[in-house]
């Protein structure tokens, strides 16, 4: 059931339910690359700076699509009960936090990241299906010990927005629908989006000159 146009849209819909964060000192953190998209939407509509958190999936060796946790710089989320050796897991970790840091200079061309001690942050995907992803950018937010963060996505299965409302401030999902299907199912285009597509919205959305 399609429920978006596209990740613009659903950005429109979902400011809606943020709106008494407008002109706050609140910063939208979206992950790279759909959920910039949705985040710069969000960060346009509220009159807020847009920033990234860069997280990365750690893929099973034999079953490249199949993710078996999540890295970010600080930490990881890691499914223990998947087959895998721990040496592999360390290798992966290492490797990938090493792209992550690369990733975030591209990203940031030089520009320090936003400080977010102490502030609202409102962390933005354009869905959550499994949550590793997120757990893991969680877990990042919270090691540099922002007031709070509020999750917000454009659609999301019940039982994951109820999981999340434990390790967030709050939890805010414009769509949840009583049988979920994967996030792409309720977008009518949901192409992939570039990293230079993602860099172009970021500067836009902090009105720096491209």
């Amino acid at each position: 059931m399609v429920v978006f146009k596209d990740r613009i849209e659903a950005g429109v819909k979902l400011s809606q339910e943020l709106r008494e964060y407008r002109n706050s000192d609140a910063i939208v953190l979206a992950v790279p690359r759909g959920g910039v998209a949705v985040g710069y939407t969000v960060a346009t509509e509220l009159n807020l700076p847009l920033g990234v958190v860069m997280i990365k999936k750690i893929c099973h060796p034999s079953k490249p699509n199949s993710a078996i946790g999540s890295v970010s710089p600080y930490g990881k989320i890691i499914n223990h009960s998947a087959d895998v050796s721990q040496e592999y897991i360390d290798a992966e970790t290492h490797r990938i936090r090493q792209d992550l840091k690369e990733r975030h200079r591209f990203y940031l061309k030089g520009r320090e990241p936003f400080d977010v001690a102490d502030r609202t942050v409102i962390l933005v995907d354009d869905g959550i299906e499994t949550g590793s992803t997120l757990n893991a950018a969680v877990e990042m937010i919270k090691h540099n010990q922002p007031s709070e963060i509020i999750l917000a996505a454009p659609v999301a299965p019940y039982h994951m927005t109820e999981s999340f409302k434990n390790l967030v401030d709050d939890v805010l999902v414009y769509h949840v629908p009583q049988v979920f299907f994967s996030v792409k199912r309720y977008y009518e285009d949901f192409r992939e989006i570039s990293d230079e597509e993602a860099i172009g919205m970021l500067r836009r959305a902090n009105s720096i000159e491209v």
